[in-house]
């Protein structure tokens, strides 16, 4: 009877030890979901990132277009006024000739 009662003794001390090892598995387990979960956030960020990238490098498309489209206009102004100066230089000569007439 002194033996059987050792044995429970020792079986109740191993269930204790299963019951500890159990929680610790289970913190584990939890640990091991908010690490997927805090990966699954950084996979998100990481998404968002990216997309903001893709927006800025069309929104910088988008400058170096307008860009180009001023330095065309600037041009545009520039022979425009370039041909005004010589209808002007156009309009002083036949002022001339009909002067001389």
């Amino acid at each position: 009877q002194e033996s059987e009662s050792k044995n429970d003794d020792k079986k109740s001390k191993n269930d204790e030890e299963t019951s500890e090892i159990d929680k610790e598995k289970s913190g584990n387990d939890e640990e091991m979901i908010d690490a997927d979960a805090s990966q699954e956030s950084e996979s998100k960020n990481d998404d968002k990132k990216s997309k903001n990238d893709e927006e800025t490098s069309e929104i910088d498309k988008e400058k170096s277009g307008n860009d180009e489209e001023k330095s065309g206009n600037d041009e545009a102004m520039i022979d425009a006024d370039a041909s005004q100066e010589s209808e002007s230089k156009n309009d002083e000569e036949s002022s001339e000739i009909d002067k001389e007439k």
